[in-house]
């Protein structure tokens, strides 16, 4: 299978040959016409040698002088032309630095606010931090309450534990705890209605 693609790779190998070497014959004028007309002068060792003018007209004109003679009015437009593209560019590359320096001043204000916004917010901080510090040392430490189970639970049978629970329950400060208001409940007469 390897094979075939082989085969393949070839003919398009030279098939791309062929094609490049009839374009670049149709491109560059062939420089053998003009030596094949030419004189040739007998040298000493029997080869013919060409004269030097005659391989001098030969050889291609050089690449830095142009073949043909450019009209002066195309000249002017070329450089007219050539003047109003380097006004454009020139107006594209203010334009493009002018948006830069904008959009420098708007990053470096933004850069800024936020530094300040984030003054702002540390010195925030700092004051609810000395607030809380302040609040911890001036709020009075009050002793936790015991329930009422609690402060009973030394009492050595179930009878002298429920009196000593139905006597807390009756302190003012004890009043709303759930154990308390279970109690009350429990103490207030009924009415029986037969």
């Amino acid at each position: 299978m390897k094979h075939r693609h082989y085969g393949v790779v070839v003919v398009a190998t030279l098939l791309a040959v062929a094609v490049l070497w009839q374009v670049s014959r149709e491109v560059v004028p062939s420089t053998t016409a003009p030596l094949a007309s030419s004189v040739s002068v007998p040298a000493m060792g029997g080869a013919p040698v060409v004269a030097p003018s005659i391989a001098a007209k030969a050889l291609p004109p050089a690449a830095s002088s142009p073949s043909f003679a450019m009209p002066p009015e195309l000249g002017a437009a070329r450089k007219a032309e050539q003047a109003r593209m380097e006004e454009q560019r020139k107006a594209h590359r203010d334009a493009d630095n002018s948006k830069q320096v904008e959009q420098d001043a708007r990053r470096k204000a933004d850069d800024e606010v936020r530094h300040s916004l984030e003054q702002a917010r540390n010195a925030e901080a700092e004051v609810r931090q000395r607030q809380d510090e302040l609040s911890r040392q001036q709020k009075p430490v009050i002793p936790e309450q015991k329930t009422p189970q609690q402060v009973c639970a030394d009492r050595p049978n179930f009878i002298s534990r429920g009196i000593c629970e139905a006597r807390e329950c009756e302190k003012p400060e004890r009043e709303g705890l759930p154990f308390c208001i279970d109690m009350n409940e429990r103490r207030a007469p009924r009415d029986f209605v037969n």
